[in-house]
């Protein structure tokens, strides 16, 4: 059985939905592409966790960018997390 969402509700939903597919998009092809360009997406402080390893400050975690082998992935879901100050 299911129940029905409120219409206000699935419209956040679907926005949250289509800005994670959109981010994720430009963070692929980023890594992909033009690593050189990563720190773009990280705040000073960020911390990156990568296959096991860790990166901490922006400047980090481009140099570990720039180190990686090329590579191929395939994604398989997204999670998007629900805002602290909710919907």
């Amino acid at each position: 059985m299911t129940t029905a969402i409120d219409p206000e509700l699935r419209t956040k939903i679907d926005a949250a939905c289509r800005m994670e597919e959109g981010f994720t998009k430009l963070y692929n092809e980023k890594v992909a592409k033009k690593r050189h360009q990563m720190t773009r997406l990280y705040m000073d402080n960020g911390l990156l966790v990568w296959n096991g390893n860790g990166a901490n400050g922006k400047d980090n975690i481009q140099k570990y960018f720039q180190e990686l082998l090329r590579f191929e992935y395939i994604m398989n879901t997204l999670t998007i997390i629900e805002p602290s100050q909710g919907w």
